[in-house]
């Protein structure tokens, strides 16, 4: 189940940076209201303020905040990769 997630997260981050590139602030939300209640579904606190950030930065159109924390998401997908190889 959970490398199911995160291979959900991965869907989203390409997502995520297509929004960015295009700046379309309505997949920002969508995927970061997404991201921050199943991030708190699963208990990872730091992808729900992750989540949490993307939302918001959709709703003010802010798409250099968009660009940081798609980057977080990246590295949190990062990290948990590592910790899922063998």
């Amino acid at each position: 189940m959970r490398q199911r997630y995160l291979e959900r997260r991965k869907s989203d981050h390409k997502d995520l940076l297509v929004a960015v590139a295009s700046k379309d602030p309505e997949v920002l939300k969508r995927v970061g209201h997404q991201l921050k209640g199943n991030a708190a579904t699963f208990g990872y606190s730091d992808l729900e303020q992750i989540g949490r950030l993307l939302e918001q930065c959709g709703q003010m159109e802010d798409f250099d905040c968009a660009h940081h924390a798609v980057e977080a998401l990246g590295s949190w997908i990062y990290n948990q990769d590592r910790k899922t190889d063998p």
